[in-house]
């Protein structure tokens, strides 16, 4: 039972978990194997423990009507308890699954039925806090909040963990690892997406609040104390960690042309007469940025994880692949970090991306240990 509490306190895709007493393919059999069973589950009906019914339907939507039906089928359950709505001891849950459909209408009978006493809600309630349209601030690519809760349990992130994002942009991935108790650290290119001086991502705006800004989203949601820092930097330039820096988790959805083009700082040849050749004060400098190409990116991507993350350490990021041309082989390698799980998200007809868990496995120790590809799949997939 404990492990059972302990998924559901971590899990965004589990409804809820149950005690399963009985399941049956008819309702006439259902209630038969109830009332075979009515001596062993006596204790949870009588006078001292209070009661709630749920009815839930997987592939056909139900009426309340037809729920307040169902329920009063079961009173030769014979229940002594009092009903409590609110905070009940007992939630007894009758369940109804229709089937696979493939766009076809349900049947008018359920293909399984299962009735049980509910456990736990899983962690649905808790990503609904976490809903985009109530976030102060949010970007043209805020990843979806089950999205960001998944690529955490992935990561494996535990309370004192601490947690990068490379290319943080609004924040939205590092605020589920800051819930599940890790200190966040996120590093973007552009000046004016960390401190809130973009264009105003929602339709109905015109210009950002001055508040807006990645610290407020922590301090919206009461996670101000896990967060560490934003830089204002370039991932690729590993020079600016020590050495010695090393994190227990990357969580990234880097930049791929989509609508975020990636960037990283570049010299510029430029004509003599722009340059102060006799400069005598300081003056505010912005290093000029170039194009960085997809698969130079994921490429520095896995050696900086190799080097900064500890040994167990996962990285886990969102690589674009075309639905038809992609497989396996076609996804980045390193010596030092294994492929844990790849899950691939459909986005249209054309393209989706994939979701790669690595997990580092040991330190580099020559020059030889460096990221690699196998084709030259992410070299065309500028054209995406």
């Amino acid at each position: 039972m404990d492990d059972v509490l302990k998924l559901l306190s971590r899990s965004i895709l589990l409804r809820y978990g149950c005690i399963l007493w009985s399941e049956a393919n008819t309702y006439s059999e259902l209630y038969k194997d109830l009332r075979s069973k009515i001596d062993l589950l006596k204790p949870y009906f009588d006078r001292e423990q209070s009661f709630k019914f749920l009815v839930d339907s997987f592939g056909k939507k139900v009426s309340g009507e037809y729920k307040q039906k169902r329920m009063e089928e079961l009173s030769f359950l014979n229940i002594q308890g009092k009903v409590d709505l609110t905070n009940p001891d007992n939630q007894f849950m009758l369940i109804e699954d229709y089937g696979k459909l493939s766009g076809l209408p349900p049947p008018e009978n359920p293909v399984q039925i299962f009735f049980g006493r509910l456990i736990k809600f899983g962690m649905n309630k808790v990503v609904s806090r976490y809903n985009l349209k109530d976030r102060i601030f949010i970007g043209n690519t805020s990843m979806d909040p089950i999205l960001s809760f998944l690529m955490a349990n992935i990561g494996e992130v535990q309370s004192g963990d601490l947690v990068l994002d490379p290319y943080v942009g609004s924040g939205s991935i590092l605020l589920p690892a800051a819930h599940f108790g890790g200190h966040c650290v996120g590093v973007e290119i552009d000046y004016n997406v960390v401190h809130g001086k973009s264009k105003p991502s929602r339709c109905t705006a015109t210009v950002r609040h001055p508040d807006e800004c990645i610290r407020a989203n922590f301090k919206q949601y009461g996670l101000e104390a896990k967060y560490v820092d934003v830089l204002v930097a370039d991932s690729s330039k590993s020079s600016i960690w020590t050495s010695h820096t090393r994190f227990d988790c990357i969580l990234t959805d880097p930049p791929y042309g989509i609508r975020e083009k990636g960037a990283k700082v570049k010299q510029k040849q430029l004509p003599d007469f722009w340059l102060l050749k006799d400069r005598t004060t300081e003056t505010m400098h912005y290093p000029s940025k170039g194009k960085y190409c997809l698969n130079e990116l994921v490429l520095d991507l896995l050696n900086f994880a190799a080097t900064c993350l500890i040994e167990g350490g996962h990285l886990v990021y969102w690589l674009p692949v075309y639905k038809n041309q992609f497989d396996q082989a076609q996804i980045p390698k390193h010596p030092c970090l294994k492929i844990v799980s790849t899950s691939l998200q459909l986005l249209t007809k054309t393209y989706g991306r994939v979701l790669i868990s690595m997990v580092k496995i040991r330190e580099p120790v020559s020059h030889n240990d460096q990221s690699f590809l196998e084709d030259n799949y992410l070299q065309n997939i500028h054209n995406f």
